[in-house]
């Protein structure tokens, strides 16, 4: 570390009983925090690993939520950005060894960065452990979402669902709702042409929400998101259907 140094309160003990970051990242994080603001996103910045200055990813979460606790949350969220834009590589090459289908690569890797964002802002105790073992924490939450999308996979709302001959009791959910009985079979086609053309978590939130009367609440937790998930999922639907109704006009 350079000089330019600042008085600066130490980092506090984890609040987990028995749980300790290691001495090399708490002496970095410690350094850090003497440094002057400047001087800490220089050295966050480095991308050399082998760099005698190289920063851990446990040490910037540290960083960050001594920063954020302090109320410097413009620093903190500079932090958050380096984090989130160092773990890029690391979720895309992961993420394609599942061989999802492309439409799903972006929203499971969208949704993974927004719960590491959610993780590193916690200053709870179940929080604490992305500051002992930051990439398995990564880890672990990269593949709860994409089992998630797998199961989002095995039981999604498809519009166009038909009667085979393995099942000859599938019906078309739409036409199965009591309000969409009395329309004609051209309109509750026209329905889920318009449908179709939504991703497949924003299709089953427009669904659930809009015909099935389910609040957002509801929806996250059917599909595992957050609250904010859920209506930028509603949002960006409304937002294809407006655009499809244009064209289809």
């Amino acid at each position: 570390m350079t000089p330019d140094t600042m008085q600066h309160p130490l980092l506090p003990p984890l609040q987990t009983e028995g749980r300790f970051r290691e001495a090399r990242i708490e002496q970095q994080a410690n350094a850090l925090l003497g440094v002057s603001p400047r001087e800490q996103r220089r050295l966050a910045s480095l991308v050399n690993r082998e760099a005698e200055e190289w920063v851990q990813e446990e040490t910037l979460v540290c960083l960050l939520r001594a920063l954020y606790r302090q109320g410097d949350r413009d620093s903190a969220w500079k932090f958050a950005e380096i984090l989130v834009q160092r773990t890029a590589g690391f979720l895309a090459r992961h993420t394609a060894v599942w061989h999802l289908p492309p439409r799903h690569i972006e929203e499971c890797i969208r949704d993974t960065q927004e719960q590491l964002i959610t993780e590193l802002f916690n200053l709870s105790a179940s929080a604490e452990f992305w500051e002992i073992r930051f990439w398995l924490c990564l880890k672990r939450r990269l593949l709860n979402v994409i089992q998630r999308y797998k199961r989002i996979t095995e039981m999604e709302y498809h519009p166009n669902d038909a009667v085979t001959e393995e099942d000859e009791q599938t019906v078309d959910r739409l036409a199965a709702l009591p309000d969409m009985k009395t329309l004609s079979s051209s309109a509750r086609a026209e329905i889920s042409d318009a449908l179709a053309q939504l991703k497949e978590q924003e299709r089953i939130a427009f669904y659930l929400f809009h015909y099935e009367d389910w609040g957002q609440q509801d929806i996250a937790e059917r599909l595992q998101v957050s609250e904010r998930t859920v209506r930028n999922l509603l949002t960006r639907a409304e937002k294809r259907l407006a655009e499809w109704r244009e064209m289809a006009n």
